[in-house]
């Protein structure tokens, strides 16, 4: 098995008009590769940093083997926030006996502005 570091996007800043909203995720494998589908293999996590941290703020989701799309429901009490979305799975390449492993973060600042969206859409290929 083939294993590599951590790949980081950043993302441009979503700009939302309520504190509560839908983060969308929609991930998929390029063409052709195909996610294997074993228990505990996959996980997606999701944390929020912001100054609504702590006990009584929403820190982190995880979810094992989810399934996209995914929509999350967030509530937030600040202004700015960072979202961000952790995804490690296991996938086999086309012509491959042997399964890869790889993981990518997605880092989303939030800034809620009143600019009428109430979502935030996370529609990507995994970089291979």
């Amino acid at each position: 098995m083939n294993t590599t570091e951590e790949k980081v996007i950043d993302l441009e800043t979503q700009h939302l008009s309520t504190t509560e909203y839908t983060l969308n995720i929609n991930l998929q494998l390029p063409e052709g590769y195909k996610l294997v589908e074993e228990p505990h293999v996959n996980k997606l996590s999701v944390s929020f940093s912001g100054p609504e941290d702590g006990p009584d703020g929403q820190n982190m989701i995880v979810r094992d083997n989810p399934s996209f799309p995914l929509g999350i429901p967030v509530r937030g009490n600040s202004q700015w926030v960072a979202l961000t979305v952790d995804y490690s799975y296991k996938f086999l390449a086309p012509g491959k006996d042997s399964p890869t492993s790889e993981s990518v973060r997605y880092r989303i600042p939030v800034h809620m502005d009143g600019d009428g969206k109430d979502t935030i859409d996370l529609n990507e290929t995994l970089p291979i």
